[in-house]
């Protein structure tokens, strides 16, 4: 159920890029005994006690011009290498730019710690942010309320055609991403939607704060409360109960073949 609950939150993030931006990945390649924690700049990438992960992570909000810094605290397996690298991807082309590796056993049972630096030029990570027009915060505006609309008229063709060009602008560049938003949309989120119990609060236009960084144009609400949100699906299972709600804290936009569109990762 925590997966239906977070569907919508991961569909209505965004992307500040453009498919001829470069965009900066970390990948994990082989498998550890534990992977403890990866940075970048000192930034999180990934936390916790984990063997490997398939998905390549999008880190490119995480770079400065200049020198930048990967490391990573893990265990290595006694019986397969390690490698954790930073890669960049533009126009279709992929270039690796760092790695650290470990071989088998290296770490002998113990974390370990490792370390390297790389360069990113300054026109890879440089965003010039867009002005918004009265124009384009009414375009935006009535691009949330139809899609507050979709989801009350349980429309999920037609949420999946108003999400359609985000979709396809992730897919230029982080095409594994834009697999697993499609997945959880047909999945998890069009399930819940179909519910006999499903019911979306109604809309209030009224408290949007609409800000803009690079190419992104944020809605929020000055309260803090949801943009929007369904009323919760309580369920009982196993002696205990759980609950399944759309809850949309901020929706994010970005000018796609000339109009505004819901996007979908943050970076």
């Amino acid at each position: 159920m925590k997966s239906q609950i977070m569907a919508l939150l991961l569909i209505l993030a965004a992307s500040v890029a453009v498919a001829q931006e470069a965009h900066y990945f970390v990948r994990v390649k082989g498998q550890a005994s534990s992977i403890d924690k990866v940075a970048v700049n000192g930034r999180s990438v990934i936390e916790g006690t984990i063997a490997s992960i398939s998905m390549p992570l999008l880190v490119t909000n995480y770079l400065r011009p200049g020198q930048n810094a990967l490391t990573a605290t893990f265990t290595s397996s006694p019986r397969e290498a390690f490698t954790i690298v930073v890669e960049r991807r533009q126009g279709g082309t992929t270039k690796q730019v760092a790695q650290l590796s470990a071989p088998a056993n290296a770490s002998k049972g113990r974390p370990m710690n490792r370390a390297i630096n790389f360069t990113v030029p300054a026109v890879d990570v440089q965003r010039v942010t867009v002005k918004l027009s009265q124009q384009d915060e009414a375009e935006i505006k009535s691009r949330l309320i139809d899609l507050h609309n979709a989801l009350e008229r349980k429309d999920m063709s037609h949420l999946k055609r108003a999400m359609k060009p985000g979709v396809d602008d992730l897919k230029s560049y982080y095409p594994e991403m834009a697999e697993f938003f499609t997945t959880m949309v047909d999945q998890f989120l069009g399930e819940m939607v179909q519910d006999r119990r499903f019911k979306m609060k109604p809309f209030r236009t009224d408290g949007l704060v609409i800000t803009a960084k690079g190419r992104v144009a944020t809605v929020a609400r000055r309260d803090g409360k949801p943009v929007f949100e369904s009323a919760a699906i309580k369920e009982s299972n196993g002696g205990g109960s759980s609950s399944s709600q759309i809850s949309a804290t901020e929706v994010k936009f970005k000018r796609i073949g000339g109009n505004w569109h819901p996007i979908l990762h943050d970076n």
